[in-house]
């Protein structure tokens, strides 16, 4: 992620916070009204613990019970809801791919094209695409791209090397898995804050609130979008590789590929 990306994230952030400090000012009486609540079930505690004079009378205490207990469980849960953050485990996320240049035998090409076809789909892959070059009355020379599942993609380069003589190949692999695993963590945080302000245009007060937070609103969804869209393109990478096959029979010059197998 560019400085500059981040710089525009950090700028972002400060301006729901002051939002957020702005509209939600008006909350801090009740706030206070929960302080006054745990001040009291504190004391009633103490005065049982120490039976200390000016302790409240038992009757009192069992009336305020209920509030005591209900006060300690929210203060217990919001003390875990902003401490304690169980981070997401993801599998290693690992871009693959592979190009295979075949040299078979004369009138092959045919055989061997359909051999990779269902070979392919045995694996739970597809053709991406392909084509092919004529070489007199016949199709002699052509190339498959193979989208495979990546947990199959060593097996299947293996039954591509038994298909022909193998006159080139190449193997590459990126790992994604932080970059993957950092992109979840803040999408989650832009989901969290898209449905923080989501909740404050409902209370918004009068039309210049509900301006701005549609603006902040805005950016932040500009944020889940971008931030979605590359998620999905490396969970479509990772969850399955890439293989270029090029297949050629004798007397076909064979076209060097570059290291992603394209010639």
């Amino acid at each position: 992620m560019s400085m500059l990306a981040r710089i525009r994230e950090s700028r972002l952030f400060l301006t729901v916070a002051v939002i957020l400090f702005l509209i939600m000012a008006g909350t801090l009486s009740s706030r206070g009204l929960l302080e006054n609540s745990r001040t009291r079930a504190q004391k009633i505690d103490e005065g049982r613990v120490s039976g200390r004079p000016g302790a409240l009378p038992s009757s009192q205490v069992a009336k305020l019970e209920p509030e005591m207990d209900q006060t300690k469980d929210i203060a217990s849960r919001s003390e875990n809801e902003t401490f304690v953050s169980d981070l997401p485990r993801f599998d290693d996320k690992v871009i693959k791919t592979g190009s295979v240049t075949l040299k078979v035998k004369k009138s092959k090409f045919g055989q061997t094209f359909d051999k990779i076809v269902m070979m392919a789909r045995a694996n739970g892959g597809y053709i991406a695409g392909s084509n092919s070059a004529s070489s007199g009355d016949r199709i002699a020379s052509g190339t498959l791209t193979i989208k495979i599942p990546s947990k199959n993609f060593e097996v299947a380069i293996g039954r591509l090397r038994r298909m022909g003589k193998v006159t080139a190949i190449n193997i590459d692999s990126q790992d994604v898995s932080a970059e993957y695993v950092d992109l979840k963590s803040r999408l989650s945080h832009w989901r969290a804050q898209e449905t923080i302000l989501m909740n404050l245009m409902d209370k918004a007060q009068n039309i210049a609130d509900s301006v701005t937070i549609q603006q902040q609103l805005s950016e932040i969804q500009l944020q889940i979008e971008q931030v979605a869209g590359r998620l999905n393109y490396l969970k479509d990478k990772t969850d399955f590789a890439s293989i270029q096959v090029t297949i050629n029979e004798p007397g076909v010059i064979a076209q060097p590929l570059d290291r992603w197998g394209f010639s």
